[in-house]
């Protein structure tokens, strides 16, 4: 048997202009169609791991005359009224603040399984979740939150490494299972995450990715303003005081080719400095069983932002490495003019 996620995800269309109809012989009986409200970027990636699948898909869109060329042949794209009346599982792949535009498909969603996928634009810890909120404009369907730590990205390319977790929580446990064998035959791996009320931790986990980012970027632009002052002082500055030689001409590149380098070693060793103390700690106390201070963790919590941070700078780094002098470029001049 080929593995699923072998299957490419674009099929060739057929020839003559053939209507875009949901063709039968692409799913095993009992098969669910499943139905995407939405035309962005996640809804297009979902549509065709699915189709890739061996699944029926309606797209609903409020303009399905420009989107149907987005989606793949298989899939079926058209009103959103439709899409909900055929469907009998629908991802719900619209913005938060856009779910009250689909209270007039109450009647058609009412007893089916919606999926949404959706993520806040900053933490929440009051609540209530984007899925609560769906949850009581649809109370006669069944809400599944799921599929909103996954990327567009990782949709299309499959699942690989730490990308194949998919995480869901819901109030209604058949609801739940028909979304989880849903995720089994896309080839992820489905982490039943409890009750809905459980989606608000779900929202905020894409935030907590990197946290506390603004601190360790704070950090780079003020060693980096530091460092470059002080080679612009004993490197342009003092020779041009002292003696009258001219090396403005070092500023745009070779200033910058200096500290860059100073930068990343100093936040790079900040990386480590959190695990030193630990170690003195556990040293200073003779075991390793007493708890951390309560500073000591989110000071810790900063190494993957510090990391993602410096992976531009070395990147700077290397190219300004390759970038010749002034000297190389400039050797008469640069003689001329005594420098």
């Amino acid at each position: 048997m080929l593995d699923e996620m072998s299957r490419p995800l674009i099929r060739g269309r057929p020839e003559g202009g053939a209507s875009r109809r949901l063709e039968a012989s692409m799913s095993d009986p009992g098969t669910p169609l499943v139905g995407i409200l939405g035309t962005g970027d996640f809804s297009r990636s979902l549509a065709r791991r699915l189709v890739a699948s061996g699944y029926q898909v309606v797209v609903g869109s409020r303009t399905p005359k420009r989107s149907v060329a987005l989606f793949p042949e298989e899939a079926e794209v058209t009103s959103q009224m439709e899409a909900a009346s055929q469907a009998d599982l629908v991802f719900v792949a619209v913005f938060p603040e856009h779910h009250s535009t689909l209270v007039e498909l109450k009647p058609a969603l009412a007893g089916k399984t919606l999926v949404d996928v959706s993520n806040g634009l900053r933490i929440n810890l009051d609540g209530p979740s984007n899925a609560e909120r769906l949850a009581d404009l649809f109370p006669e369907s069944f809400v599944v939150k799921g599929f909103n730590t996954i990327s567009a990205w990782s949709l299309q390319m499959g699942p690989r490494d730490g990308s194949r977790q998919i995480y869901l929580c819901s109030d209604s446990s058949k609801a739940k299972s028909s979304v989880m064998q849903l995720c089994r035959r896309l080839g992820f791996i489905p982490v039943d995450m409890g009750l809905l009320s459980s989606s608000l931790d779900l929202e905020n986990l894409p935030l907590y990715l990197f946290p506390s980012w603004r601190l360790p970027i704070l950090c780079t632009l003020c060693l980096f303003i530091f460092f470059y002052l002080y080679n612009f002082l004993r490197d342009v500055l003092q020779p041009f005081v002292t003696t009258g030689k001219s090396a403005f001409y070092k500023m745009p590149i070779e200033t910058v080719n200096v500290t860059l380098p100073s930068v990343a070693l100093v936040m790079i060793s900040l990386v480590y400095l959190p695990g030193l103390c630990a170690a003195f700690l556990q040293l200073r106390w003779g075991t390793k069983y007493n708890r951390f201070p309560n500073w000591l963790g989110p000071v810790a919590q900063q190494e993957e932002a510090v990391w993602a941070v410096q992976l531009p700078v070395c990147g700077s780094t290397r190219h300004l490495q390759s970038v010749p002098s002034h000297e190389e470029v400039c050797p008469l001049q640069t003689a001329q003019h005594g420098f």
